[in-house]
């Protein structure tokens, strides 16, 4: 499946984050959100890897704790 965006989030923006891709999916949009929660120690899925690669951009919902995050910012990295 080719999605339009896929979301990266810190797991503690969910509320907020869940409420745009509602948004975003009512106007058609598809998109990538991964349910289960990644640890800085656990290492970037299989899964993550391919719904990039499936997707035409790369939607960085930036929170204070974004940056903190070791998975969010390999999203963002390999976007790039």
């Amino acid at each position: 499946m080719t999605w339009e965006l896929f979301v990266s989030h810190r797991w503690s923006d969910k509320p907020w984050v869940n409420a745009l891709v509602v948004a975003l999916s009512a106007r058609q949009v598809t998109c990538f959100v991964d349910a289960a929660e990644i640890e800085p120690v656990d290492a970037i899925t299989p899964r993550i890897r391919r719904a990039m690669a499936e997707s035409r951009a790369l939607l960085a919902c930036y929170s204070a704790d974004y940056s903190a995050s070791r998975a969010c910012q390999w999203e963002l990295t390999a976007a790039y």
